[in-house]
């Protein structure tokens, strides 16, 4: 339905002191129900499990991934910050790089897979994103380790929780579930992800998109992972108890982005940082190191360390 007709409909409802239809919540809705339509050899398979044997657990060695597929030396200053960060707080879990010069090597046992998916992105069938979304899957699917994307900034305890688990991801509290406009609701971000191999939910996502490209012959929303994810959650109770054995996390996972314009202040800085384990950041937003007033800003003080 047209966001015109919507936004005429809301009127006359107002008029009549009656609730308004929320545009956003249709648009999921209906995306939902299109994606899940597309997906029915995932769904039936996911529904067949009754049991998954948590044997492997995430310990404090397990691989980290980052995939900037340009290279380090193309790195935005954004990207160049988390990844330093990042290096210099991985304690003993390795930093594995991808791109696309060295994934195959990277990769032997499924470079096929990764070929195939490659030249759909190659051919513009899928964009960037979707390429990085099927990759992280097969990786964990099939080898498992900690998938962080290169623009997530970690804080000193980021792996305390999820050392010993056999899966972990930021699930936030309803307190910072994005107030109802992810149609996840906060239960996962998908740009920080650490499953053991053989998950589930990690397998059913893989197939899913997999699935809905062989259908569709592309795939056009930019968060099908996320309602893939939705999904799962919906058809299968072993995915919702992997899920909800994560603990929450009471902090804004996208609160970083506003302090970077702002003035340094280490007792503030230090403050907001204890609030979460890892914090999402946007390679697209200019920062700059100093404000108008000559005041040099939190990017300016993380560029002077990490920079």
């Amino acid at each position: 339905m047209e966001s015109w007709v919507i936004n005429v409909v809301n009127k006359v409802l107002l008029k009549l002191r009656l609730p308004c239809i929320d545009l956003l919540k249709l648009r999921q809705q209906y995306t939902f129900y299109r994606i899940r339509r597309s997906v029915p050899c995932s769904i039936k398979w996911l529904k067949s499990l009754t049991s998954w044997a948590e044997d492997k657990k995430i310990d404090k060695t397990s691989p980290i991934y980052v995939m900037w597929w340009t290279g380090e030396e193309t790195m935005p200053p954004v990207v160049r910050l988390c990844y330093k960060n990042l290096c210099r707080n991985a304690k003993r879990h390795p930093i594995v790089l991808i791109t696309k010069n060295n994934i195959y090597t990277l990769f032997p046992s499924i470079a096929q897979h990764i070929k195939e998916v490659e030249e759909k992105y190659n051919e513009r069938k899928i964009c960037i994103q979707h390429f990085s979304d099927i990759t992280r899957l097969l990786i964990l699917d099939k080898i498992g380790g900690i998938w962080i994307d290169a623009t997530v900034f970690v804080t000193p305890d980021w792996d305390e929780n999820l050392v010993g688990k056999s899966f972990y991801s930021g699930r936030r509290s309803s307190t910072f579930a994005n107030s109802g406009k992810s149609i996840t609701a906060g239960q996962w971000t998908s740009y920080f992800i650490a499953s053991v191999k053989g998950n589930p939910l990690i397998n059913f996502m893989y197939n899913g998109l997999l699935e809905y490209y062989s259908r569709k012959g592309w795939i056009s929303e930019y968060y099908t992972m996320d309602y893939l994810f939705t999904i799962g959650m919906s058809k299968s109770p072993i995915v919702r108890q992997i899920i909800e054995s994560v603990p929450e996390i009471n902090a804004n996972l996208f609160g970083l982005e506003s302090l970077m314009h702002k003035p340094y202040n280490q007792a503030e800085y230090n403050s907001f940082l204890a609030t979460a384990p890892f914090f999402k950041l946007n390679h697209r937003i200019e920062y700059h190191c100093y404000d108008d007033n000559g005041e040099r800003t939190v990017f300016g003080y993380m560029t002077s360390l990490f920079g």
